[in-house]
């Protein structure tokens, strides 16, 4: 995982509610996955799939510097929803079973247990090393567990990545099986509601957030909001025009030697 740690000031986060916005995060997506050897080329230099023309996806991109430079896609399992969208996740292809069993003991008929997948992690060659970058990530994806009240996090992750998610609460539940359409194998791991308090929200970058404050209810909008604050955001309008990726210089290198990619 990356290892400088910056200023958090200049990070901001949008969901992907337009086109030129979604189009950013399958470039950045695309850079990282092409880099890590997990898709052969394409000729648009995008890699998006039809999980994300679904209703229950919702992509984020990561800002530093008004430079796009990481992004990761949540998807939201809601049994009991009349859009068969919400009926579906990735991880399902992998760990059908697996993933079932789990909800079936902390839902009931009347209310099924809900879960947000956190996949297509990926962050811009420019942000390797930079762990802010990677903590909005995080950071945002707790927010909208939060906005969908979701009872479960699943993450399919790869081998060496698993004590980082363990740092944060999540717990191994499947050895890495290959990955449906991408040269790499993840396992599956999850965070349970129980563990939300008790070890998510006490992890200093992931502190003090809630549904109910400012920089959610903006984020949830559609704005471009910094990510971690927890006060007022300015109001300003969705990015309209983003700047592309490669306007910034490398980061430096340290000695780290996890790459980008899912999980």
């Amino acid at each position: 995982m990356p290892s400088i740690s910056r200023s958090r000031d200049s990070i901001e986060v949008q969901l992907a509610t337009s086109r030129d916005l979604a189009d950013l995060a399958y470039e950045i997506r695309y850079e990282a996955y092409r880099a890590s050897g997990y898709i052969g080329e394409r000729a648009d230099g995008l890699f998006s799939d039809e999980e994300d023309t679904r209703a229950n996806a919702q992509t984020a991109v990561v800002f530093r510097d008004g430079i796009p430079s990481g992004t990761e896609r949540a998807l939201l399992l809601d049994p009991g929803s009349d859009n068969p969208d919400f009926h579906h996740i990735p991880a399902l292809d992998m760990f059908g079973p697996e993933i079932r069993e789990l909800l079936a003991v902390r839902g009931t008929a009347a209310r099924p247990a809900t879960a947000i997948e956190a996949t297509k992690l990926a962050l811009a060659s420019h942000a390797e090393r930079d762990i802010a970058v990677l903590q909005a990530l995080f950071r945002t994806v707790r927010y909208l567990v939060h906005a969908h009240d979701a009872d479960v996090v699943f993450n399919a992750v790869k081998h060496h990545h698993m004590p980082f998610y363990r740092r944060l609460g999540y717990r191994k539940i499947e050895d890495p099986r290959p990955y449906p359409g991408l040269a790499v194998q993840t396992g599956l791991m999850a965070c349970f509601r129980e563990e939300f308090a008790d070890t998510v929200d006490r992890v200093p970058f992931m502190s003090g957030l809630s549904v109910t404050d400012p920089t959610c209810q903006a984020l949830l909008a559609g704005h471009l909001v910094q990510i971690f604050s927890t006060g007022r955001p300015e109001a300003r309008p969705a990015l309209e025009t983003p700047n592309r990726l490669g306007r910034a210089a490398p980061a430096p290198d340290p000695d780290a030697d996890q790459e980008p990619g899912p999980g």
